[in-house]
């Protein structure tokens, strides 16, 4: 996928990610059939920190298990048991969801998100969107999909706090 992000793939089987450190795969446009398998266990300690004076003119960081989806249509896909926590030294804004942290001009549909958590590890001062499934803008269809046991009031920030839960 990361050679290919315009491609299309069907998912054979589960996929247990316990025990991967994950890297979100980068900006996806192209089609991903979950053929009604599952990906299990993803585990994202996330962290958008910029130095200096460069930190005000830093652009947000996603994550997920893609970055962002852009134009992409996923299917018949189940997220089992996310974990997604943020380090309290995150300085830069952060957008957060099991699938991806954003999307644009995306199609989501006939997915299940079942068991995800979103939290921090302490106090942040950072904007922090953070949703079940994917923080996506208008442009973004999501239909059939079920969400169960979503967590995501682990969270602190003093900066502005958006909550995207799908139910």
């Amino acid at each position: 996928m990361a050679d290919n992000q315009e491609g299309h793939y069907i998912l054979a089987n589960d996929i247990d990610l316990s025990k991967e450190t994950w890297v979100p795969i980068e900006s996806f446009s192209g089609i991903f059939d979950g053929n009604g398998y599952a990906i299990k266990n993803l585990n994202l300690n996330v962290k958008n920190r910029v130095s200096g004076i460069a930190a005000k003119k830093a652009e947000e960081a996603s994550y997920g298990l893609f970055s962002k989806l852009e134009g992409a249509k996923i299917t018949d896909l189940t997220m089992k048991d996310v974990n997604i926590v943020i380090d309290k030294t995150s300085n830069v804004k952060l957008c957060v969801g099991a699938l991806a942290g954003r999307t644009r001009r995306s199609t989501i549909e006939n997915c299940t998100f079942d068991g995800i958590t979103i939290s921090s590890d302490g106090a942040l001062g950072v904007d922090i969107v953070a949703s079940s499934s994917a923080a996506g803008d208008y442009s973004t269809k999501t239909t059939n999909c079920v969400f169960n046991n979503i967590n995501m009031n682990k969270v602190t920030t003093s900066g502005n706090l958006e909550l995207i839960d799908k139910k």
